[in-house]
């Protein structure tokens, strides 16, 4: 029996592929910030609803639900990287106000090059 035939795709179809699937931060923090501040959040997550079991224990509360108390509910949730494709018309946006203002930023001030 004879393999299955892939679909071939064009450069361009790769490309297009390529920046709908390849993903970037784009939430202000370095990219290599993440692998820091990612179980940061998970550990003070689990430290808060930690202490408040601890608060719960010792004021003698039994039910399940007031050992919740919302604790976990405040945990912050990892979002997912953006899109290449939209990383880079950010940019390009960026790119073309900073030409057509002669290289000043949002507040008045000349970028630093």
């Amino acid at each position: 029996m004879p393999p299955p035939k892939r679909k071939t795709l064009t450069p361009r179809q790769k490309k297009d592929l390529s920046l709908q699937k390849d993903r970037r931060g784009d939430y202000g923090e370095s990219d290599k910030g993440s692998r820091k501040t990612v179980p940061r959040f998970k550990r003070a997550g689990l430290r808060a609803a930690r202490h408040a079991d601890k608060v719960h224990v010792e004021q003698g509360v039994e039910t399940m639900d007031a050992l919740l108390d919302g604790k976990l509910k405040r945990r912050k949730r990892k979002e997912p990287d953006a899109p290449l494709g939209r990383i880079i018309e950010k940019q390009q946006v960026e790119r073309t106000y900073l030409n057509r203002t002669a290289g000043q930023g949002p507040r008045g001030r000349r970028r630093a090059q």
